[in-house]
């Protein structure tokens, strides 16, 4: 499957060493949160394509987080 992604996209990193979600100096630096309805909003994640002599190309990231509710 080939994502057309818009030019303006800012993309969230993360760093697989340390298992983090690397916010930054971006707008979402603050919190990282979609409000309203579920479909409304994509936020992107960039990963490193080599992980640990990997090749991550035809794999899927699980983002795993917790709601304000727990």
């Amino acid at each position: 499957m080939v994502a057309t992604v818009p030019s303006e996209t800012e993309f969230i990193d993360i760093d697989l060493e340390k298992r983090e979600i690397l916010l930054g100096s971006s707008s979402y630096s603050q919190f990282l949160g979609v409000v309203g309805e579920h479909y409304a909003t994509t936020v992107y994640f960039r990963v490193p394509r080599y992980y640990d002599g990997v090749d991550l190309f035809r794999m899927s990231c699980a983002v795993e987080y917790i709601n304000p509710l727990g």
